[in-house]
C-alpha cells in the first residue's frame, strides 16, 4: 500500500467521524503541509507530499455492494396422509383377493390402493393425500367392480337404484372409516376402469 493511499484512507475515515474541517483547510492552501491527527495531543501526524485537490467539503456516498444472500434449501416434514378403512362383501358365499382403489374424485388418474387375500372382509389403504376420494374394489381376476355407493347406504335392496360412488373426505393423519365397499349391481363401465 502506498503512502497516498493510506493518507486518503485516513482522511476518509476523519470525513466520516466528522474531525477534518481544519485538515481541509491544510489541504488546499499547500503541498507539504504537515496534519497531525488527534488534536493538540498530536496523537499521529504526517508529511504530506502530496496533495490531491479537494473539490468539496462535502463527503462523497460511496456504494458498497453486499453479496446477495442465498437460498439456503430447507428439509420441510413429509405431508402426513389419511387413511381409508372399511369392509368388503362379495355377491358369492366367499370373497375372491381383491385390489381395492381409492381415485381422486375430481381425477381419476391420481389413485391409491391396497391389494387384500381371499376371504379377507376388511381393508385399509394408508397414506393417502388428504382430498375427497370414492373408493372401488376389482377381484384379481375377472371383470367386475364393486363400489361405494348410495345404494349401499340405501340398505342394496331392490329399492335402491342410484348406484353414485360416494365422496370420501380423507383428512391428513385421520383415518375415514366406514367404507363399505358391497355395490356389485351395476352395468360394467359404471365404475372407473381397473388401473
Amino acid at each position: 500500500m502506498t503512502k497516498n493511499s493510506l493518507l486518503l484512507g485516513a482522511l476518509l475515515i476523519l470525513i466520516g467521524m466528522g474531525l477534518c474541517l481544519g485538515i481541509i483547510a491544510a489541504i488546499g492552501s499547500s503541498k507539504g503541509a504537515t496534519i497531525t491527527l488527534g488534536g493538540s495531543q498530536g496523537l499521529a501526524s504526517t508529511k504530506m507530499e502530496t496533495i490531491l485537490p479537494v473539490a468539496s467539503a462535502t463527503p462523497t456516498p460511496v456504494l458498497v455492494q453486499s453479496a446477495q444472500p442465498t437460498a439456503t434449501p430447507v428439509a420441510l416434514p413429509a405431508e402426513q396422509g389419511g387413511q381409508i378403512s372399511g369392509t368388503l362383501g362379495y355377491p358369492s358365499e366367499m370373497i375372491p383377493a381383491m385390489e381395492v382403489v381409492a381415485f381422486k374424485q375430481s381425477d381419476k388418474s391420481i389413485h391409491f390402493s391396497v391389494k387384500t387375500a381371499q376371504n379377507v372382509g376388511t381393508f385399509s389403504i394408508q397414506n393417502v393425500p388428504a382430498g375427497t376420494y370414492v373408493v372401488v374394489a376389482y377381484p384379481t381376476s375377472g371383470t367386475l367392480s364393486g363400489g361405494w355407493t348410495k345404494a349401499v347406504q340405501c340398505g342394496l335392496s331392490v329399492d335402491c337404484k342410484d348406484h353414485t360412488l360416494l365422496p370420501v373426505d380423507v383428512a391428513a393423519g385421520k383415518t375415514t372409516a366406514g367404507v363399505e365397499v358391497k355395490d356389485w349391481y351395476v352395468e360394467a363401465g359404471t365404475f372407473p376402469a381397473k388401473p
